[in-house]
This record gives structure tokens, sequence and C-alpha cells, in this order.
């Protein structure tokens, strides 16, 4: 939605521009013209304020959502995690990638799938797909599974 609302400042903005431009390169002197060049010039102004407004957000939303997804949000408090050099080793000899490592530390930090794509900025998909081979590759079935062969790694 706000991406849409950005493109359409960004057309906006362009077509401002050029009729300005258009009008005062061709030296028209009709004054309805000139009032409507005067009123591109408005809109332009306008436009890239809205679009500056929108880039700052858009990076303040995901700044957000990035330190929320970053805690972590265990079910059981008490319960330790693996060291990531412990973790990575385990990673390397189940034969997973950097991103399915990266992914499956994640998982155990307790994310959720859209929790993950937000702050890795993937798609749902994707994730599923990583996990997915995550799980093949080390032969679980699915996450408490996952968690419990690396704690007894």
């Amino acid at each position: 939605m706000k991406k849409g609302v950005f493109l359409l400042c960004l057309a906006l903005y362009a077509f401002s521009v050029t009729l300005t431009i258009f009008v005062q390169a061709a030296g028209i002197a009709d004054e309805k013209l000139r009032l409507l060049s005067s009123f591109g010039s408005l809109i332009s102004f306008f436009a890239v304020l809205a679009m500056l407004f929108l880039i700052f957000r858009l990076k303040d939303n995901k700044e957000s959502k990035v330190k929320s997804c970053g805690q972590k949000q265990r079910k059981n408090p008490d319960e330790k995690n693996p060291s990531k050099e412990k973790y990575l080793e385990f990673a390397a000899r189940n034969g997973l990638s950097r991103r399915e490592s990266e992914i499956g530390y994640l998982v155990l930090g307790g994310l959720s799938n859209i929790q993950l794509a937000e702050t890795l900025f993937i798609s749902l998909a994707t994730v599923k797909k990583h996990l997915t081979h995550i799980y093949e590759k080390t032969e679980t079935s699915g996450r408490k599974e996952f968690a419990e062969k690396v704690k007894a790694f």
C-alpha cells in the first residue's frame, strides 16, 4: 500500500516536472498554461515531500519490525540454546547452506515463519522452502524435533 502511494507520488512528480519544463521551454505566453505550470511546480513540491515522508516511514517500520523480531520469543525462557559455534558445527555436519544455517539458528530463538520472513526480508514461501530443506538435511520432522536434535548434538 505505502509503496503504491510512493509510486503514485513519483509519477505525479514526473508529470508535473515534465509539464513545467514543457511550458517554459516552449515559451508559451498563454496565462492559463503558465498558471498550470505554476500549479505543476506546487504539485511536484508536495509530491517530493510525500515521497520523503513515505521513505522515512517505511524505514522506521522495517527497523521496528527487526527490533521486535530480534527479541527471542521462547516458549520456555529457562530453556538454553546451544552456543552459536556449536550450532554452526551442527549445521556444517548436516550440510546446511549459509542461509539455512541462519534460519535454523533463528528458529531456535523462537521466531515464527512470519517473523523470519520480516527479519530476513524474504517471502514466507522462501522461509518455508528453507525450513523444508533444513528438516530434510537434519532428518527431522519439525521445529521441536530440530531443536531437540541440535541440543543433543
